[in-house]
């Protein structure tokens, strides 16, 4: 449930006027901020950068297909002074046979799309994702998938998860478990790619 657009510049307005020097929007899902009110992420943003005063806005985690969606007026945003310059995206997976597994509604195409768009867009742009290594039924293909995707997006920022089972889930019922010592050979490998991206 998406909070009225007005009660946020208030609060940014008072935080302001009490010497906050940064505003962080966050949510679940960012990315689908206000579609239950008829508005959208780039009007927020726009009311809270109308707010006078020195200050930085961070923007929190958005999934792939709502970021797609609202990117034409969102990315532009990103290149006023006091917006980091920073998106928070997760892929999960490389494999789209992964992706359905887990009930995202993107493919790693769309999300290869978005990160694309915004490094054209938005200069010197770093881009945040998050990965689980082992998901069920996750083939040694699959991984590599995810490793090919993640060599071509470059993210600069890779939080590296191993799944795990959760009682009364979906996943927890799923075939094909994986084994602790395949996840932690899998998220050794995410982790040493990530390093090497991050230094370069």
């Amino acid at each position: 449930k998406s909070v009225d657009a007005s009660l946020v510049v208030r609060r940014v307005e008072r935080s302001i006027q009490n010497g906050a020097l940064e505003v962080w929007l966050t949510g679940e899902d960012l990315g689908c901020y206000g579609f239950d009110l008829g508005l959208d992420l780039p009007f927020l943003l726009r009311e809270v950068l109308s707010v006078e005063g020195n200050f930085k806005v961070r923007v929190g985690m958005m999934n792939p297909h709502h970021v797609k969606a609202i990117a034409g007026g969102l990315f532009p945003l990103f290149l006023d002074p006091r917006v980091y310059r920073f998106l928070h995206i997760p892929m999960q997976s490389g494999s789209n046979a992964i992706l359905n597994a887990m009930k995202r509604r993107y493919s790693v195409e769309e999300w290869l799309e978005v990160v694309g768009r915004a490094r054209a867009l938005i200069p010197n742009v770093t881009i945040s994702t998050d990965v689980i290594a082992g998901f069920p039924g996750e083939t040694p293909e699959d991984f590599q998938c995810t490793l090919r995707a993640l060599e071509q997006a470059k993210p600069e920022v890779l939080n590296v998860s191993r799944y795990a089972r959760r009682p009364k889930t979906l996943a927890a019922l799923m075939p094909n478990q994986i084994q602790g010592r395949v996840k932690k050979e899998r998220s050794r490998s995410l982790t040493v790619l990530s390093r090497a991206v991050s230094l370069n």
